[in-house]
């Protein structure tokens, strides 16, 4: 049911859960809300316990995907979509469904089933997953999320040069991981994994089917960066995660990295990364 939301309400809901920024209207979420069991209707509004609150954001990142996305959410995007022979501007900042394949090639070009397609560049390929049965990139990239993966074209000088022909694929959220999963599964490629460095990046990254090696900054680029902004929320947030990071670190080259955030209590986001213009280097893992 919170699929069927508009995406403006979608960005409503998420500024609720994750500011607690205005109210919820009952005309706009009381028939979706009471769906679920959840609310109390007051007059025109629909309120909330803390409990129903929590219930609601596990089903809005479950259904929908990760609400820091949505309510950080910007209108404007430079980046455009491609599905089929169709561009629609707005679906750029729209996160995947369950079983959709979406990529990005640097140089337009994607070989995919013995075929190469041309695309704009800075363009989304969006393909379902049973209709691919080869890529031929030497190196699949997964990374972790939404915007930095839109964005990778700006910060492409950040990557290691080995990667600049790879095909870069966005992980998604929630259920609409299992596409990617299969796909990395089914297929011999090389996959090298894109993720935040804190715990539940760092889970993420080892736990993807056939990976080799993660994308993370070293150890002098995050103690000498004057610009890097830490989040020390990610470290409180993801103490479920912090015992499995800590065992997985342990026996490849991300232990250093892992002592470096656990020191500090921090997680430090691809978006973070980014706007530090922080190199980023392959981490072998296994």
């Amino acid at each position: 049911m919170l699929q069927a939301l508009s995406k403006q309400s979608k960005i409503t809901l998420a500024k609720f859960l994750d500011k607690g920024v205005g109210r919820l209207s009952f005309n706009k979420f009381g028939k979706v809300l009471s769906s679920y069991g959840l609310g109390t209707r007051r007059e025109h509004y629909v309120y909330l316990t803390r409990a129903e609150k929590n219930d609601l954001a596990k089903l809005f990142e479950l259904e929908i995907g990760e609400i820091e996305f949505f309510s950080e959410f910007n209108e404007e995007s430079d980046r455009i979509e491609l599905q089929g022979s169709s561009i629609d501007e707005k679906l750029s900042r729209i996160a995947v469904t369950l079983n959709d394949i979406r990529m990005l090639s640097f140089n337009g070009k994607y070989q995919i089933n013995d075929q190469i397609f041309e695309l704009p560049l800075n363009a989304n390929l969006t393909m379902h997953y049973n209709e691919i049965t080869s890529i031929n990139h030497k190196v699949i990239v997964i990374c972790e999320n939404l915007t930095p993966f839109i964005q990778l074209g700006r910060y492409r000088n950040l990557l290691p040069t080995e990667l600049i022909d790879a095909l870069f694929i966005y992980r998604g959220n929630g259920s609409s991981v299992s596409g990617v999963y299969k796909l990395c599964n089914k297929l011999s490629n090389k996959v090298v994994a894109m993720t935040d460095l804190d715990p539940s990046g760092i889970v993420i990254a080892n736990t993807i089917p056939n990976v080799s090696a993660v994308l993370y900054p070293q150890i002098d680029c995050l103690n000498h960066s004057t610009s890097l902004k830490h989040q020390k929320t990610l470290w409180n947030k993801q103490q479920r995660f912090i015992d499995s990071a800590e065992k997985y670190s342990a026996r490849n080259e991300t232990s250093l990295l892992f002592d470096y955030i656990k020191d500090k209590s921090i997680g430090v986001t691809q978006e973070a990364m980014f706007s530090a213009k922080l190199n980023l280097r392959l981490f072998f893992i296994k």
